[in-house]
């Protein structure tokens, strides 16, 4: 949210061929496309992890797995203004830290999408799930999936 608002905010104050804005005009579709990157990592990481125990190789696959995200990374074009296109480190730390920002975007993105890219309704849709009693953090995930589905913009 903070990505989307600070974009709108300099597109309403300063408008929209203020060089703050043209800055920040692409960065909430950046941070999506680094979201990808860092979450499919996670994805691949964990699996990797996860196989450790029954084949020593896998601990070779993670040079080059860090090799894969920083490539990948460094793909993302035009250089964010707000945010580092890399993760803070190559490596288990710099992944995890940069997961817990990335983890939920796609779906907080998506949520803003299905809201016709309009803050003020996406802000709304939040506030809104925030006020209902919601337990758990799968509950949470499926009432954001619900609504998207409810009110995807044509």
């Amino acid at each position: 949210m903070g990505l989307l608002t600070a974009r709108e905010f300099t597109r309403q104050r300063l408008g929209p061929d203020s060089p703050p804005y043209r800055n920040l005009s692409n960065d909430p579709e950046l941070f999506l496309r680094k979201a990808g990157i860092v979450n499919s990592c996670h994805a691949r990481a964990t699996a990797m992890y996860s196989r450790a125990r029954d084949d020593g190789g896998v601990w070779a696959a993670k040079p080059r797995l860090f090799a894969e995200l920083q490539q990948e990374c460094a793909a993302i074009t035009p250089d964010p203004a707000s945010f580092k296109k890399f993760v803070g480190a190559a490596n288990n730390a710099g992944l995890a830290f940069d997961y817990t920002y990335t983890k939920y975007y796609p779906l907080f993105y998506e949520l803003h999408a299905a809201q016709g890219r309009n803050l003020q309704a996406t802000v709304g849709a939040i506030r809104r799930l925030r006020s209902e009693k919601i337990r758990s953090e799968d509950a949470l995930l499926g009432e954001v999936q619900q609504w998207i589905g409810q009110t995807k913009a044509p």
